[in-house]
């Protein structure tokens, strides 16, 4: 996944459906997706901040 913002694709492979909350979250960097290399599905981690 790549924000659009950042040189992402917009189309669905590049996507992760998100409610608005979590949606800005990411944004602010308060959560980081990742995915599961086996699974192929993502979650949201809290980001450390230092």
């Amino acid at each position: 996944m790549k924000h659009w913002s950042r040189g992402g694709r917009t189309d669905l492979d590049n996507g992760v459906n998100l409610c608005s909350f979590h949606h800005h979250q990411v944004h602010l960097e308060h959560l980081k997706m990742t995915q599961d290399p086996q699974t192929q599905k993502w979650k949201a981690i809290r980001a450390i901040r230092r």
